[in-house]
């Protein structure tokens, strides 16, 4: 479920590599310090609101980043796939404290605006 904040923004079609690839490139330099290596899969484009996804890439691979193993080196995987009408996202993380922990969440209907294709 993705509700990052409440924002008067229409809703349009986002690219979620994009959202993605924004996130990635704002934590550049801490993917770099730390040696994370992130892969991902082919993303869909999503009726949401723009930023609000790059927001929830972003605090989810910082946190995957943020809480590993001193000394070890993240390697993250962002996937995703189609359950029935919906996406569901995953973010797996390796080398890190907790072994192979994934987060889910599933992009839900929001408000009036569905989703679902």
């Amino acid at each position: 479920y993705v509700q990052s904040g409440i924002s008067d923004q229409a809703i349009q079609q986002v690219d979620a590599g994009e959202a993605l690839a924004a996130a990635l490139g704002n934590l550049a330099a801490v993917r770099a310090v730390t040696n994370a290596t992130v892969t991902h899969d082919a993303f869909p484009i999503l009726p949401m609101r723009p930023g609000q996804l790059e927001h929830v890439f972003q605090n989810l691979i910082g946190n995957a980043i943020k809480y590993r193993r001193k000394g070890e080196s993240p390697r993250i995987h962002a996937g995703v796939e189609r359950v029935g009408a919906d996406w569901r996202f995953a973010l797996r993380r390796t080398g890190a404290f907790f072994p192979r922990r994934t987060i889910w969440w599933f992009l839900r209907r929001e408000r009036s605006v569905s989703c679902r294709e």
